[in-house]
């Protein structure tokens, strides 16, 4: 684990607050086990949580070939959603994060294939997206640099009236590059909701 979030284990009670701390993101080291059920139980306090849900995403890792998204310090994300088996588009959701994580700009593209995603910056839908990239981008062609196979769990601690007070996530899996994965850290991220705060600390 890194950082100084160890005690984020200890079980640190709930409390009241009408200013609730922002929410937290917790990494641990590639290879460590992680166990979102668990953290739920030392950490709930006086809330209880909910069962786990578990879903698989795969994102594709954007760039160009001279690296100028990760030089100004950004990653652009594409992740294809499931799609009926009759259907004839693929949507894709595209999103610019920087080095912290922060949502810069998303975007929903609309394709005939799963695996067509834009090459260019003219490609990408007319909006926020595409006016932080193309200054960046220029000419250049977007190319898949890596592949993120994610598997992420979610939970929920509730109050004894019923009613969500924190939400927590768990994403962990590998990335590929050039056919080769390799693990990456996991990641917890504690989201207290508005009017009741949770120590992360």
């Amino acid at each position: 684990m890194t950082g100084s979030k160890n005690s984020a284990l200890a079980g640190p009670k709930a409390r009241q607050s009408q200013n609730p701390k922002p929410s937290s993101t917790i990494e641990f080291a590639p290879n460590l086990p992680v166990d979102l059920v668990r953290i739920a139980e030392q950490t709930c306090g006086a809330l209880r949580p909910d069962l786990c849900t578990r879903s698989r995403r795969l994102v594709t890792l954007l760039d160009t070939p001279d690296q100028r998204l990760d030089r100004a310090g950004l990653r652009l994300e594409a992740e294809t959603l499931p799609s009926g088996r009759r259907s004839k588009t693929h949507t894709h959701h595209l999103k610019l994060q920087d080095r912290d994580g922060r949502n810069r700009a998303d975007a929903t593209l609309e394709t005939s294939s799963a695996s067509s995603l834009p090459g260019f910056g003219a490609d990408l839908p007319e909006g926020p997206l595409q006016n932080l990239l193309e200054p960046i981008i220029e000419m250049r062609a977007l190319l898949k640099w890596a592949i993120l196979h994610l598997e992420e769990h979610r939970t929920n601690l509730r109050d004894r009236d019923g009613k969500i007070r924190v939400r927590l996530s768990q994403v962990s899996g590998e990335i590929e590059v050039n056919g080769v994965r390799s693990p990456i850290a996991a990641r917890v991220r504690v989201e207290p909701l508005k009017g009741y705060g949770a120590s992360a600390d």
